[in-house]
């Protein structure tokens, strides 16, 4: 349903495909930081767009539809190497996750990135269950390649290591520890060739940053990332983690007393020392990150949680009473988010699509397009192929994945109407000659909340306001078109289903000549 639903590629996918299929794929190693990803994952989708066309929507929701299904897979592999037979917690948790399916299944690495982190779990436990020179050795190929599809998989492989190691510890078999700390450390060296483009993103990730990545901001976007299924979610999520914590906890101190096998107690040692690393790691990860993160950026600490909880789960269920409880909470879950799952979904991810095929039957040469703000050009240009000519706010030089950099240079400009002064004179050479200035996206108009002043060239520091910077961009531009358009009016778009907030765009048209 989600791959039928989703429509065409929004902006941060197009954002993927656009850098992935540059002409060499040296232009995009060259340009690695202007995406979330390291490259196994463009290479991956520089062969898909090669072999089914990088504008063939379709194959593309089928590829993301392939990777879901691909992910419970993964959690039925770890199922079965933890020695129960069904993955239902973690099936609950993930698996009837809007967030989970809408974002783990688009044109972004992370349903593949959960995938491999799950490949490589079921992977390091069978290492630990029956080492072998094969079996380290798939487990670091499938640990390498996690990182290289999705870098906060290197906080998710840190935390298998630990289970892996306590494990080790416990059996006092230290060669094996030895090898678990190796394939972690294979997989962090495989990541040294990114610096130089972490070096070069340092000119403009502290438009990105927050200036104070808090635990609170951290609870609100976990929160926000399981709210689509149920207002209640995120209490029973913390319900079966405390649960899972202390059952596992009390497991491992009397292990004697409770007589639980061998083979469960490790399967508990390594899934409770993996969860009491992961999530710690995973916040401490993106505070010194300090974006301004997004729903899918818990998907993978979600995914390791998840896992986790079940392997400690189906460790300590042993009586027929305990399964068949487990099994009734199972259902009761399932039941109960199965409508807001359905409706999650169903979300239309953009309309920009839309947007562009409209203008491209009502705008004619001569009128004037403008994206607002900038960002949303990326997915504007990938479908839009109409008569009229269009340009960002502010004007960018390139539009095929985003371009910090130049809105950068444009905030330390000492004159800030410059990034706007080419938008302003075609607007008004448009509208003077008697054609129409189109806005899709937002248009703002100076009032007494917003005030139309120019702010001071941006200086390099902890965290640089684009926002601010945007918005003084913007309305230098509605002034104009308030001050020499007649009449601006909406111009309809039925998208006929809920479409995300993310890029649910709007067009506006602008006409008339007032001098």
């Amino acid at each position: 349903m989600a791959a039928t639903s989703a429509g065409a590629l929004w902006r941060d996918e197009a954002n993927t495909v656009g850098l992935s299929t540059l002409p060499a794929f040296g232009d995009v190693w060259s340009n690695l930081e202007s995406d979330s990803f390291p490259i196994l994952w463009l290479v991956i989708i520089r062969q898909f767009s090669a072999l089914f066309g990088p504008m063939n929507d379709s194959a593309f929701r089928v590829f993301g539809f392939v990777i879901g299904v691909g992910v419970i897979a993964a959690l039925w592999l770890n199922a079965r190497g933890f020695r129960h037979s069904l993955p239902f917690v973690s099936l609950v948790l993930l698996a009837a996750n809007p967030a989970m399916i809408r974002w783990g299944d688009t044109v972004r690495a992370y349903g593949f990135g959960i995938l491999l982190i799950l490949v490589t779990c079921a992977l390091v436990w069978k290492f630990l269950e029956r080492p072998s020179a094969m079996r380290f050795a798939a487990s670091a190929l499938a640990a390498t390649a996690s990182v290289h599809v999705l870098f906060y998989n290197a906080v998710m492989l840190f935390a298998l290591c630990a289970g892996g190691v306590a494990v080790c510890a416990h059996r006092r078999a230290w060669k094996h520890a030895v090898a678990i700390v190796s394939i972690g450390a294979i997989a962090a060296v495989s990541l040294l060739p990114y610096l130089p483009s972490i070096s070069r993103a340092g000119s403009w990730r502290a438009v990105v940053r927050m200036p104070d990545y808090t635990f609170a901001w951290f609870w609100s976007k976990l929160d926000e990332a399981l709210r689509p299924a149920g207002s209640w979610t995120l209490g029973v999520w913390l319900v079966l983690l405390a649960l899972s914590v202390i059952g596992g906890l009390l497991a491992v101190a009397s292990a004697k007393k409770t007589r639980l096998p061998a083979p469960r107690h490790d399967v508990v040692v390594f899934c409770l020392v993996s969860l009491l690393v992961g999530i710690p790691a995973n916040y401490f990860f993106l505070e010194t990150l300090s974006y301004y993160t997004s729903p899918w950026y818990y998907l993978s600490v979600l995914a390791l949680a998840a896992v986790c909880m079940d392997g400690i789960v189906g460790a300590l269920v042993q009586t027929r009473r305990a399964r068949i409880a487990r099994i009734a909470v199972a259902l009761v879950l399932v039941t109960a988010t199965i409508i807001p799952t359905r409706r999650a979904v169903r979300t239309r991810l953009t309309t920009v699509d839309l947007v562009a095929a409209r203008l491209e039957a009502v705008a004619k040469p001569g009128d004037l397009v403008l994206v607002s703000p900038w960002h949303y050009g990326v997915s504007f240009s990938r479908y839009y192929h109409g008569a009229a000519a269009w340009m960002t706010v502010p004007a960018l030089a390139s539009h095929r994945f985003v371009r910090y950099d130049l809105v950068v240079d444009n905030m330390r400009l000492p004159d800030q109407t410059a990034p706007v002064r080419p938008v302003i004179e075609r607007l008004e050479q448009a509208l003077a000659s008697g054609n129409r200035v189109f806005v899709v996206g937002v248009l703002l108009f100076p009032s007494a909340e917003r005030q139309l002043r120019a702010l001071p060239p941006a200086q390099t520091a902890k965290s640089l306001p684009e926002g601010a910077y945007t918005d003084q961009w913007l309305l230098m531009v509605g002034d104009a078109i308030q001050r020499h358009a007649l009449r601006i009016v909406p111009v309809p778009i039925e998208a006929n289903r809920v479409v995300s907030h993310y890029e649910n765009l709007s067009i506006q048209v602008a006409e008339g000549w007032r001098p």
